[in-house]
């Protein structure tokens, strides 16, 4: 068996206990010490042998303590064992060191210091009432006795004194600049706590008034707008402000992910959900994306990618896009002129891994270098006097840095105010199967004749789908709740089942555990779950249970179509 050998020392360092508990383990080491000094100068100046024998003794019983002590791990019982052998010892020690002759009485001082240090409340006052109790009665009690057996000279009882009493009171002073120091320590914690907090609870402050600005902006176009909408006849202007609620939208959306994102960082439970994915297909999806918002800004955008990087890969796509928007959208953002330049570089091959770097230039406006090393923290908008205005949550690369830890990845950047950003992101990769994509749904066919059925406890989602299907010329059934939509499921046939999750009474995984188990004529029905439940894993988790499929709300109309068509088995002519 291996036994680890602990530097006592360390193990004090490494203390985490109450400062008791510190100052007490700290007095039973030095008070170790004590002992060998006091056992050799006993020794060295032929004191009697049972001088010397106590303090061999006082020296064995703390080394076995300190053995009892990593053995039983601090138990609770161990400390008292010490202070009751404290009480037992202290008189004895007193007696063989000379008693009143000497400078022994100094070792009752040390035994108060002890119980007035490393303890507190009731127990801590009894101990001082039975320290003072003992010592009282041995002082007494040593007037009476008769001479010792064992005979010392004036020599032996002043030099003996001396060490003893020399010894003890660095004991106690040794005792006295540890609490200090730890004192000063906790003190000096306290303070930098209350600085962190006040720091953490102006931050939230300004987040949350930020949250509050960025929920509400998109908002209040969505309802202006609409608002426009309902006032309007004009056909074409309609579109222009359905194109701008839109838009209003998808930024509320953001939002709102970026916030329920952060919460998963800080619970713990952020998914990485790795799969096969299409490396090239991606990076595509991402640079038509950017494309629009430069184009839109009138900014300039290239992307070079190294073309030896497979298009199978294995990893956690939606992530990886993820956080190249959240770089690249800043990019956008906080640049006014000239452009952007995305570059993907395969660095490194190995067994099927590829290493590859992900560079994002920009001619922004740059990060000054006091703000650089807060880029990566939650709740700070950096340069906040030149960046008024600019649209944001603050947590976009908090995000990254949080969802690039978990995949193994690391992201650096440099910045030079008014000139640009060079922000700098590697990952490992796995190679991936590089099977055919499923062909994309002909946006021509419809979905005539196809029976579905929705269960949703909130009315307008009814209604919105509703509207979107019977728009594809689809046969719709409507259900506000789970237990009227389980017994709808047992009298009539669907194609498709959308279910709800969170709905009273019946949620929608009960509503499908139930039809399944229940064998009847929906059985081999595909369902789909339609939930507000966004977060990263969601989808495995429900595929997991069994559903045929994952749509998350807002609902997409040509999401929603595809995967009717998909999991109906309908072709583009609608067979």
């Amino acid at each position: 068996m291996h036994i680890r050998r602990i530097n006592p020392i360390e193990r004090i360092k490494k203390e985490t206990s109450s400062l008791e508990n510190k100052l007490l383990r700290f007095f039973i080491y030095c008070e170790l010490l004590w002992a060998f000094v006091n056992g050799v100068a006993s020794f060295g100046l032929k004191m009697p042998k049972e001088t010397t024998m106590i303090f061999a003794g006082v020296f064995g019983l703390l080394l076995l303590y300190i053995f009892a002590d990593f053995i039983f791990k601090s138990r609770k019982f161990l400390p008292y064992v010490y202070f009751v052998g404290v009480l037992l010892t202290r008189p004895v020690i007193w007696y063989f060191s000379g008693g009143p002759r000497s400078s022994a009485n100094i070792l009752f001082v040390s035994e108060l210091v002890l119980f007035v240090m490393c303890m507190r409340g009731t127990k801590q006052k009894i101990f001082i009432l039975i320290s003072l109790f003992t010592t009282s009665m041995t002082q007494n009690l040593s007037r009476n006795l008769p001479d010792p057996v064992f005979i010392m000279d004036e020599k032996q009882y002043q030099q003996g004194g001396a060490v003893l009493g020399l010894t003890t009171s660095l004991l106690i002073a040794a005792l006295l600049i540890l609490q200090k120091k730890e004192y000063m320590k906790e003190r000096d914690a306290a303070i930098e706590t209350k600085k962190d907090l006040e720091k953490s609870n102006s931050l939230q402050k300004n987040f949350l008034a930020n949250m509050s600005h960025e929920i509400r902006s998109p908002l209040g176009i969505v309802m202006g707008f609409n608002n426009l909408i309902k006032d309007s006849d004009n056909v074409e202007q309609i579109h222009e402000y359905s194109k701008d609620i839109t838009e209003a939208g998808s930024t509320l959306l953001t939002v709102i992910n970026d916030i329920l994102d952060y919460s998963k960082i800080e619970s713990g439970k952020l998914d990485i959900i790795e799969d096969d994915y299409y490396f090239h297909d991606l990076i595509e999806e991402i640079r038509r994306d950017i494309a629009l918002k430069c184009e839109e800004k009138g900014l300039k955008f290239a992307t070079r990618m190294d073309e030896s990087i497979p298009n199978g890969l294995h990893g956690d796509n939606i992530r990886i896009k993820q956080c190249l928007i959240n770089i690249l959208s800043n990019a956008v953002k906080y640049t006014e002129k000239g452009g952007i330049l995305f570059q993907i570089q395969c660095v490194d091959v190995k067994d099927d891994e590829y290493r590859i770097k992900f560079i994002v230039r920009d001619t922004g406006k740059g990060i000054s270098e006091e703000a650089l090393p807060n880029i990566f923290s939650a709740f700070q908008r950096l340069d906040e006097g030149m960046n008024r205005g600019i649209e944001g949550t603050g947590l976009g690369m908090a995000i990254t840095k949080n969802l690039l830890d978990e995949m193994g990845g690391t992201i650096e950047v440099e910045s030079q105010l008014g000139v640009g950003s060079t922000f700098t992101m590697e990952l490992t990769q796995r190679k991936g199967a590089e099977t055919k994509k499923e062909e994309k749904i002909d946006d021509t066919c419809n979905l005539e004749g196809v029976k579905v059925l929705v269960v949703d406890d909130t009315e307008l989602n009814l209604i919105l789908v509703n509207k979107l299907l019977q728009k594809e010329m689809a046969e719709v059934t409507t259900i506000n709740n789970g237990k009227d939509g389980l017994a709808d499921m047992e009298m009539n046939k669907y194609d498709i089942i959308f279910l709800d999750h969170m709905m009273p009474e019946m949620n929608g995984v009960e509503v499908f555990e139930r039809m399944k188990a229940s064998g009847g004529i929906n059985h081999d029905t595909p369902v789909v779950m339609l939930t507000a439940n966004a977060m990263a894993g969601a989808m495995k988790e429900y595929m997991d249970m069994g559903f045929n499929g994952y749509l998350s709300k807002p609902i997409r109309p040509n999401e929603l179509k595809e995967i009717i068509l998909r999991l109906t088995g309908r072709n583009s002519e609608g067979e």
